[in-house]
């Protein structure tokens, strides 16, 4: 994001949408054309007491003068909040999701664990446990059943 103030390029765009001459303005300010072609190429900005003028010479706002978007920051803002209203969510979601774990009796909880956390299958749960392939599957099956009457409530 680039944060460069542009306001001699606009001072220059307006001057042209507008017909105006860098003599006409500088003599409407009070000051000199190479002051106004310093501001128009970057060298310089205008002195802070010269842009509600310049402003109204060219009958735009200051935002628009000093090429601020308010509408693009609200925008910004929006998409921040909406992020963290996503996260929010997404943590109570987790929140709930633990306390319903919580609630499953030890077997099933683990068994879902090394399934779900570690990523295990049912032969190495199996193995690791010291039961049966099926027992895994049914344990699996329950704590899932479990889990849905837990959150329909």
């Amino acid at each position: 994001m680039e944060n460069k103030i542009k306001i001699g390029e606009k001072i220059r765009l307006l001057r042209k949408k507008n017909d105006v001459t860098q003599d006409k303005l500088a003599d409407h300010l009070g000051v000199t054309p190479q002051a106004v072609s310093r501001w128009e190429s970057g060298v310089c900005y205008p002195d802070m007491n010269y842009l509600p003028a310049i402003a109204d010479y060219f009958s735009v706002t200051m935002d628009e003068l000093l090429c601020y978007n308010n509408a693009q920051k609200e925008q910004k803002v929006a998409a921040y909040l909406e992020e963290a209203d996503r996260l929010l969510i997404r943590e109570e979601q987790s929140s709930l999701l633990r306390l319903a774990i919580g609630s499953l009796p030890d077997k099933y909880r683990t068994v879902l664990m090394l399934s779900v956390v570690e990523e295990m299958d049912t032969d190495e749960i199996s193995a690791l446990l010291h039961i049966t392939p099926s027992s895994v599957r049914c344990q699996l099956s329950r704590a899932k059943q479990q889990l849905i009457k837990w959150y329909r409530k």
